[in-house]
């Protein structure tokens, strides 16, 4: 074997061996670096997957709630919505359960609007069916006042059969009051004849005669007669009720007729059953 003369060179051996050592660590350093860069960014998308399902999961429960609540109004429910819809999320299932509570909000809106309209409908049949009811029995209304109001409603147009009744028998009340006031027409002089002849009777005699020839015009001594003491508009006011017997009796002991024929309403057999006089101070 040979040997060589050359001394060993501790020195630059050494030197070599930092710089092998160096680059060694300076490689072990960046590997570390890059791995623990890879598992920060695996924990952010872990982190971020987890946040997601938990908003996910949230947006489910909260839409399913939505879906079956059965106490918040329609407008409540919408605005909740809203707010979920403002999140962002685009899952499948979030966004078929959003269309599902949109749906039914939707229809709820719409049963709520169907309903208020029949309320408000039915408040106004009723509305109308008191009115005319109040026609029907308000002596104190009259005839113009009656056609005119019958007219109005029946330019309603309001399709329901017990309101058609009503408007047949408003009409009905109508066609009588109007026969009536014709009827009274032409009795009024007779009337009037006989209250003047009872109130220029000579006699006691001839005024009882008279009184008797007058009865036979009504259906019974009893029947009601009316006196209207004042008129304001469509408002009367009467004097104290009294029978036709009592008051030819009064016009026979007063010898004075103060008072007109208004109206005179009959009865099936042609006879007057109710009269109705007014004072001729306000006629």
């Amino acid at each position: 074997m040979l040997r060589s003369n050359k001394p060993f060179d501790f020195k630059n051996i050494f030197k070599r061996s930092s710089k092998v050592a160096f680059i060694l660590f300076m490689l072990a350093s960046i590997a570390f670096v890059g791995s623990s860069c890879e598992s920060q960014k695996k924990a952010a998308a872990r982190q971020a997957a987890e946040k997601k399902a938990a908003a996910i999961k949230k947006a489910k429960s909260d839409l399913e709630a939505l879906i079956n609540d059965t106490n918040k109004t329609p407008d409540q429910k919408q605005k909740e919505l809203d707010a979920i819809k403002r999140r962002g999320i685009k899952d499948p299932a979030v966004l078929a359960l959003i269309k599902d509570a949109q749906d039914k909000i939707n229809k709820e809106k719409e049963e709520l609007k169907a309903k208020k309209e029949k309320e408000e409908k039915e408040a106004k049949l009723k509305s109308e069916k008191d009115k005319i009811r109040n026609l029907l029995k308000d002596g104190n209304v009259t005839l113009d006042e009656k056609e005119k109001e019958l007219n109005r409603i029946k330019g309603l147009n309001l399709n329901d059969p017990e309101i058609q009744d009503l408007i047949k028998k408003l009409e009905d009340n109508i066609a009588a009051e109007k026969k009536a006031k014709e009827n009274a027409k032409e009795v009024q002089p007779t009337l009037q004849e006989f209250f003047e002849g009872v109130v220029n009777s000579g006699s006691t005699t001839s005024a009882n005669k008279k009184i008797q020839n007058a009865l036979g015009l009504f259906a019974s001594d009893d029947i009601p007669v009316l006196i209207v003491i004042s008129r304001s508009g469509g408002v009367k006011d009467y004097d104290r009720p009294t029978t036709i017997r009592k008051y030819l009796e009064y016009l026979k002991d007063q010898k004075i007729n103060p008072n007109d024929v208004e109206n005179v309403v009959y009865d099936g057999n042609g006879k007057i059953k109710e009269l109705e006089l007014i004072k001729k101070s306000i006629k």
